[in-house]
């Protein structure tokens, strides 16, 4: 569990499916038998600002880790930044391969701040 750095301290177990947010119950509790990551399908959850994305996500990635997989949580910004680094010490390929062995890496934040894009000139 602390190696997946994990944001919030949500659990599968804690989840209000009251909440007006769209969360379709059955969906999501087929998400938390975590038969898509042994399929190694992908999942990408979106919805407004202050939805509780990251708290399900969290939530997830809790049960996976209690499941015996290996998760690993980033904010988008934070991996590019990391990334960005690696390149500059000559480690980018070995950090690269530790994201690939990990069963499920969270990406969080993923927006319009995230996105450090510049047109080439």
């Amino acid at each position: 569990m602390s190696n997946a750095k994990l944001r919030q301290a949500a659990t599968i177990e804690n989840v209000d499916y009251r909440t007006a947010r769209g969360l379709d119950r059955s969906l999501f509790q087929s998400l938390a038998t975590c038969q898509w990551i042994r399929e190694h399908n992908h999942l990408v959850i979106v919805g407004p600002t202050g939805t509780g994305k990251s708290w399900l996500v969290c939530a997830l990635g809790n049960r996976a880790c209690r499941d015996g997989f290996s998760v690993l949580y980033k904010r988008v910004p934070r991996l590019f930044a990391d990334l960005a680094q690696a390149r500059g010490e000559g480690r980018l390929a070995g950090l690269i391969a530790a994201l690939e062995r990990v069963n499920l890496l969270i990406l969080d934040d993923w927006g319009p701040r995230s996105a450090h894009c510049r047109p080439a000139p």
